[in-house]
């Protein structure tokens, strides 16, 4: 069985060294090898002391700082900073990170045939079969395309976390929690999983206008994962999310289902935006009730389209829901939801928002170049704001005002 280090130490600066000599120390020393193997199992003060045995050794092959870089790296889940390494004293480990750590390095001693075998069966089945018989010809061809989801799908990749929290986090800096709570993810999927993109269940909340809309789209697009936004707002039923029977004139498949099948894969995401202001009566059914069994893994897994008549493996879809108030939700939806609070920015704040924006804006017209606010655009936007909270919905109109102010000169073609 070959000893590989982990991912973590792509972020150490001596990274080829210290992964050398990672790989010539633990497949040396049988002795280390076998304790971390164990560690899982002999609580947290067996992980301190694999930790503090690994910095002995690095210690003595003159690279201790280069592991305890790693060390640093391995214990940025939330906030990235140093204090959870004692740097002069392994004994003084947080025992929890050294815990994790330790048995991250358990789980990296694998065969990379194994490997293999896991990033091939990278698929998975989301539907079984279904009733593809039609009474006309309009519905048969709508089943037809529903087909494809017969055979497996594949599924998004996480993206590196490192990467995804520099780049989320230049531009959108007050989104600090919910960047955390992406890198998180991130991590558990390249470390403990075969990679994929999964999310728990998020609650974006926070007063109207702080961009909490804005902040869902923003995180699935750095991420690089295919999106569809329903607006609960008034919704009277939940028809638009578990499709409508055929035989009603109003028959449509699911929106999973739909998702899934555009996409291609069986993990885009699921925006629902204002979820608190979700209509629905005891005679049609509640939105609000309908989301509880797709949040649960299990009956998420057998999830009824009334259209396609079957049950479809929808527990792979990331859903994202926002709302201005959390206290308006039941108490079961509530629950089963990670809630980020999310505030207004300041004007000081704007800079890098107003980029994005910009960027953004260019890019629907197909721009595939940076587009840059001036730092006199900029502070025209910025000092409108007079120091106040900002109202993200009064700022995109006015990125757009700039940008054609730009095309009162000539056109070149």
């Amino acid at each position: 069985m070959k000893i590989r280090p982990v991912d973590i130490l792509e972020d150490t600066p001596n990274r080829t060294t210290t992964r050398t000599s990672l790989n010539k120390l633990m497949n040396e020393d049988t002795t280390l090898a076998a304790c971390i193997e164990d560690c899982a199992d002999n609580g947290h003060a067996s992980a301190s002391s694999i930790i503090a045995a690994l910095v002995d050794r690095f210690e003595a092959h003159g690279q201790r700082e280069d592991f305890l870089r790693v060390l640093r790296v391995s214990a940025c889940f939330d906030d990235g900073s140093d204090q959870h390494i004692a740097m002069n004293s392994p004994s003084q480990i947080d025992p929890m990170r050294a815990q994790l750590l330790a048995q991250t390095l358990r789980e990296s001693l694998i065969d990379e045939t194994d490997q293999r075998k896991r990033q091939k069966h990278g698929l998975v089945r989301v539907l079984e079969s279904f009733d593809s018989h039609a009474g006309n010809r309009d519905v048969a061809a709508q089943l037809k395309k529903f087909e494809a989801l017969l055979d497996p799908l594949p599924l998004f990749r996480a993206p590196d976390p490192n990467t995804f929290s520099a780049n989320f986090l230049s531009a959108h800096p007050k989104m600090g929690a919910l960047t955390g709570l992406m890198k998180t993810q991130a991590l558990l999927a390249y470390r403990l999983g075969d990679g994929r993109f999964k999310l728990p269940p998020i609650l974006l909340v926070g007063p109207p206008g702080a961009g909490k809309s804005y902040a869902a789209e923003a995180l699935l697009k750095t991420a690089g994962i295919p999106y569809q936004t329903i607006s609960a707002a008034g919704a009277s039923d939940a028809r638009f999310l578990a499709g409508t029977a055929r035989g009603w004139s109003s028959a449509e498949p699911s929106a999973p289902a739909k998702l899934m099948l555009s996409s291609g894969h069986a993990n885009p995401a699921l925006i629902i935006d204002e979820i608190d202001k979700a209509g629905g009566s005891d005679r049609n059914g509640r939105l609000t009730d309908a989301l509880l069994p797709i949040l649960e893994p299990t009956t998420a897994r057998q999830w009824t389209d009334e259209y396609l008549g079957a049950a479809l493996d929808i527990s792979h879809i990331p859903i994202i829901m926002t709302a201005n108030s959390r206290e308006e939700l039941p108490d079961p939806l509530r629950s089963r939801l990670r809630i980020v609070e999310i505030d207004r920015p300041l004007p000081e704040d704007l800079p890098p928002i107003l980029n994005a924006m910009a960027n953004e804006i260019a890019q629907s017209f197909g721009a595939w170049n940076e587009t840059f606010l001036s730092e006199e655009e900029t502070l025209a936007i910025v000092d409108s704001f007079d120091g106040q909270p900002v109202d993200l919905r009064q700022v995109r109109p006015m990125v757009e005002r700039v940008l054609e102010t730009r095309l009162e000169g000539p056109v070149f073609h």
